[in-house]
């Protein structure tokens, strides 16, 4: 059994999966598979990845009919032999004592390890890790766990004087041991069902974790590219946006949390900022009928507990200012903001 299982799932990327698999290959740690999922890709993806794997035999491809990153992500985890597993976005890649950082650090048994990482964006052509955590090197278990991890950053409860920071929403940035993934039977929900498909596993996995330790590795890189799946305006959006909402909705009434009021007021906050986010996103795009579709919006039964949030907190500013205009409820506010 390889140590770490790494799970590369792929489509359409040739520009930037050689860089990826190369990061892998060169890594000081030797002692991990690389499951790499061909979901469907119609670039000369393939051809460099099998030139990869001829190279390298920790190198494998499996190919599926294209059903999207959850779907390759799943596929992957039923490959998956090592004790770890470590998801790497294709577009993405990682500095060479990456690895071997994560198998110094990772006490046993640990369920998730939660890392930093490093933005490469290269609209504006800087790399630089872009949060500072206030819990570094440290293991929350039991009541800590919950109010620390999954209160206060999973879902960023937004308490007065607290500067909402980096939540632990992207699934690249963690190490999941892969029997606990097994015994809990978690899966990724379709990003084609779900606005942030990594929030909703990162939810359910934080709270059935029996322990989380919180790191200082930044050694993965996540390449900020424009036109991505999680960087473009998609018309359901919104739709999106509430089916991710009513999914954790329903989890936390269905579990035990101890400070059930928190967990829902940061759920709920969480659900007004990214719905402020789509808002946003849709002002700014070439769709039509704007001022019709918003209006439709507001009048959706799903979003009146939103219009309750408080938002006189200590948020970072883009974010404070989409929510305040949302909070308007008026079309036009919302056009000639993001306009």
């Amino acid at each position: 059994m390889p140590f770490f299982s790494v799970i590369v799932p792929v489509y359409n990327v040739e520009k930037y999966i050689e860089k990826c698999l190369k990061s892998i290959h060169n890594q000081t740690f030797s002692d991990y598979e690389v499951i790499i999922i061909n979901d469907g890709t119609k670039d000369r993806s393939c051809e460099i990845i099998k030139a990869r794997c001829l190279y390298d035999c920790r190198f494998q491809i499996f190919d599926k009919s294209n059903g999207g990153l959850s779907s390759a992500r799943n596929e992957g985890l039923k490959h998956a032999t090592g004790k770890y597993i470590i998801f790497v976005d294709s577009d993405d890649w990682i500095e060479p004592d990456y690895f071997l950082k994560i198998s110094l650090q990772i006490k046993e048994d640990i369920d998730i390890m939660v890392c930093k990482y490093q933005l490469d964006d290269t609209v504006i052509g800087a790399r630089y890790i872009p949060y500072e955590s206030e819990h570094i090197n440290l293991v929350y278990a039991g009541e800590k766990k919950e109010k620390q991890i999954v209160e206060k950053h999973l879902v960023a409860y937004p308490r007065k004087g607290y500067e909402m920071k980096d939540t632990l929403m992207p699934v690249w940035k963690n190490v999941y041991r892969r029997k606990f993934l097994q015994e809990t039977e978690l899966t990724f929900v379709s990003e084609r069902e779900v606005m942030a498909e990594d929030y909703v596993f990162n939810v359910f996995a934080y709270y059935y974790a029996k322990n989380v330790q919180v790191t200082d590795i930044a050694g993965y890189v996540h390449v900020i590219v424009p036109g991505t799946l999680s960087r473009s305006y998609r018309f359901n959006a919104v739709e999106m946006t509430i089916c991710k909402h009513e999914r954790v909705r329903d989890f936390i009434d269905k579990h035990e949390f101890v400070d059930r009021h928190s967990i829902e007021q940061a759920e709920l906050f969480n659900f007004a900022s990214s719905f402020a986010g789509d808002i946003r996103s849709f002002c700014v795009s070439r769709e039509k009928g704007k001022v019709k579709c918003i209006r439709a919006w507001y009048r959706m039964p799903e979003l009146k507990e939103i219009f309750m949030v408080r938002t006189d907190f200590n948020l970072q500013r883009p974010l404070y200012f989409c929510t305040k205009v949302m909070l308007c409820r008026s079309p036009l506010i919302c056009l000639i903001a993001f306009n």
